[in-house]
Parts: structure tokens; C-alpha cells; sequence
């Protein structure tokens, strides 16, 4: 029977290991545009020391905190889970939240081609 622990353990001790799972991924979101009222395709934000990257979670305002960057607070909208990014705030207080998380609700997609059968802003390229 002892044998057959000490198997055991050493099993579980090897897999855990040689556990070849990632162990970080990219976190990426979309980049509010507050003249346009759109969000720009997905962009790399960083990269988070957890494996999970899953992209199911509720829409997040990240933004950065103060002092702003030259030209004003940047702002992104995300569904991945998180942990966030570090250099980033994700408590929604910043005024251009509310805007950005509209934007997502609403499907406004920055440079979408209106010529391609959208209105210029739509997820979907459906008009409105």
C-alpha cells in the first residue's frame, strides 16, 4: 500500500510540474474613439500572468489613471475576463465610460466602410 502512495504522489508532484498549459496570455479590448463615438478593432493591451483568457465576461471600461496620456485619457472596452491589465483602472468612474460602453451596446465599430453595406459604424454592418 505504500508503494502504491508513494506512486501516487510522485504522479501527481511530476504533473504538476510538467504542467504545459500557458501560464499567461495576451489581454486584448477595443480603443473607445470619443470623436467618432466608435471602438477600433481589438488591440494588445498586455500581457496577464494567468492562463485563462477567456473573452465571456461582462463588458469592462479600462482606462488609464491619472495623470493622462499626451491628448487625454485613453479608453478600451473589453469582454475578457479579468485579472487586467496592472497599468490600468477598471472601476468605471472615468467619464469617458459610459460613452465607451454604449459604443460596444450599440455595435459602433471605427472605420467600418459605408460603402461595404454598413452604416459606418455598425458591428454587424447592418443599418440601423
Amino acid at each position: 500500500m505504500r508503494r502504491f502512495v508513494v506512486a501516487v504522489a510522485a504522479s501527481l508532484a511530476c504533473a504538476a510540474a510538467c504542467d504545459n498549459g500557458p501560464q499567461s496570455h495576451v489581454y486584448v479590448a477595443m480603443l473607445y474613439e470619443a470623436a467618432a463615438g466608435c471602438l477600433d478593432p481589438s488591440t494588445t493591451l498586455g500581457v496577464v500572468g494567468t492562463g485563462d483568457g477567456s473573452l465571456l465576461c461582462a463588458p469592462t471600461c479600462l482606462y488609464e489613471p491619472s495623470p493622462p496620456a499626451v491628448g487625454g485619457v485613453k479608453t478600451w472596452v473589453s469582454t475578457m475576463c479579468g485579472p487586467y491589465p496592472a497599468n490600468l483602472n477598471t472601476d468605471g468612474t472615468d467619464p469617458s465610460c459610459a460613452p465607451a460602453l454604449m459604443a460596444y451596446a450599440s455595435g459602433a465599430v471605427c472605420g467600418t466602410p459605408s460603402d461595404a453595406g454598413g452604416d459606418g459604424h455598425s458591428m454587424d454592418g447592418a443599418h440601423e
